[in-house]
């Protein structure tokens, strides 16, 4: 049995509604640390839009001393350290082992848990998103990008994105056991190379490891998933079909550079350049990738944005 210990480092005001997030490095990182950092400070300010929930960081001894300095004197923020013995790989853990580590909040009796990366626009933490879960009785908030499903190899009708979700439900700690037992004992091998030549091909360009990018999701979408499908749980689903990587397929330096600042910080003006693109490119990216006819079909109804909500029953997720 894989036994993760946890030890307060810093406690923050309790609250029965929780943010969530991870903090940790590991020697193959793919990213400079510094920017890890600056994306730490940046959501510590970011989850004050959230002003009833408490901010967890769950960090090992790569993070812990950044951790507690950029949380340093704000009494929403908790850090709390973790350990696990079965997965330590010199000062830290296996790959990316922290990433499933942020999940332990959902195994426990809260009200709301709200799990994210920490290099996110604000309005990903919008608040409106569970005052729609509350309004539709959902139980589980699930916000999905088209064309996501064909990309990973755990692909799912409605594949749950690792970094952004919300949930009311308090699952059972038994899920995340068994699933890391079926990873120590090599039945999770096959899908751990799977992740790792994906991961490792040119377009994604990140370190193959033992516990890989992407094995929180493989979690998520196949224990979490399949226990709400049994239970049928009420789920609202995010349907975002704005395309980030269109325009580096196509060298468009333009719509680049509108891609990004869109995605960062949104604006109706922004909006409608960007409609004015995919117009253009989608019957291009069709003949690549068939899951963007949907995209294509729906583009004229689109007026604000380019997200839609829908309720669905967890029997037919």
């Amino acid at each position: 049995m894989s036994q993760i210990d946890i030890k307060v480092l810093k406690q923050g005001i309790l609250s029965r509604n929780v943010v969530t997030c991870c903090f940790f490095t590991v020697g193959e990182a793919y990213r400079d640390f510094r920017q890890y950092i600056g994306n730490l400070k940046r959501f510590i300010q970011q989850t004050e839009l959230l002003k009833t929930f408490e901010l967890r960081i769950y960090t090992d001894d790569t993070g812990k001393d950044i951790a507690l300095a950029v949380s340093d004197g704000n009494p929403r923020v908790t850090v709390l350290h973790y350990d696990c013995p079965q997965f330590r790989e010199g000062r830290g853990h296996k790959g990316m082992f922290g990433t499933l580590v942020r999940f332990l909040p959902i195994f426990e009796d809260l009200d709301v848990v709200w799990c994210s990366d920490i290099d996110i626009p604000d309005r990903w933490l919008d608040e409106r998103q569970l005052h729609l879960m509350n309004k539709h009785k959902c139980d589980f908030f699930l916000a999905k990008f088209i064309c996501y499903d064909d990309k990973v190899v755990w692909n799912r009708k409605n594949t749950i994105l690792a970094g952004r979700f919300i949930t009311k439900i308090q699952f059972p700690r038994a899920l995340l056991t068994r699933f890391l037992n079926m990873f120590t004992e090599g039945k999770l091998s096959e899908i751990v190379n799977r992740i790792n030549d994906e991961n490792t091909n040119l377009t994604n360009n990140k370190p193959a490891s033992e516990f890989p990018y992407g094995m929180d999701e493989v979690f998520l979408n196949t224990s979490i998933y399949n226990w709400m499908m049994r239970h049928n749980k009420r789920i609202l689903l995010q349907t975002d079909y704005f395309i980030r990587g269109f325009a580096y397929e196509f060298g468009d330096k333009e719509a680049k550079a509108l891609t990004q600042s869109y995605h960062w910080f949104p604006t109706h003006s922004k909006f409608l350049k960007l409609k004015k693109l995919f117009e253009k490119y989608l019957p291009i990216l069709m003949k690549r990738h068939i899951c963007y006819k949907e995209f294509f079909d729906n583009l004229p109804n689109f007026k604000n944005d380019f997200i839609v909500y829908s309720i669905v029953n967890g029997s037919d997720l």
